[in-house]
Order: structure tokens, then C-alpha cells, then sequence
């Protein structure tokens, strides 16, 4: 009787070992990479719709506002994931 409970408790710290792993390790890395994925297509996307006179230069300016959005898309993207 007292190793069937060895058993289940070796079973649940297992688990609980897994989970762990899972909640603290994976799931962040995968939304970390979701979220600089999503900043990244703005920033192309952005980016390659802000030369406005078609000389093939940016104003350092624009850059600046571009990366500052970007950063703050990849944040906000990170809180609604709950990071």
C-alpha cells in the first residue's frame, strides 16, 4: 500500500516538474518570439512606407518614431499575453 503512494507522488512531482517547465520556460519563449515577430512586420511594413519623396532616404527622425512604436507594439503585445 505505502508504494502505490510512492508511485503517485513521484507521478505528481513529475507533473508538476513538466508544468513548470512548460508555464515558465516554453510558453515565454514561444511569446516572446510571436510578439518580436509581430514588431518586426511592423517595422518592415512601416518602414517601407515612409520614404515620402522617393529618394530612397528616411529622416533619422521618422527611424526614431518608427523603432519607438515598434518597441511599444512589442510590449503591448507581451502584456496581453500576460508577461
Amino acid at each position: 500500500m505505502l508504494k502505490n503512494y510512492y508511485g503517485i507522488i513521484i507521478i505528481l512531482i513529475i507533473l508538476l516538474a513538466i508544468g513548470g517547465f512548460y508555464w515558465f520556460q516554453y510558453r515565454p519563449a514561444e511569446v516572446k518570439k510571436e510578439c518580436n515577430t509581430k514588431s518586426v512586420e511592423y517595422y518592415k511594413e512601416t518602414f517601407n512606407g515612409a520614404d515620402d519623396d522617393g529618394d530612397g532616404k528616411v529622416s533619422r527622425n521618422t527611424v526614431d518614431g518608427i523603432e519607438q512604436n515598434m518597441d511599444l507594439l512589442y510590449k503591448s503585445c507581451l502584456h496581453s499575453k500576460g508577461l
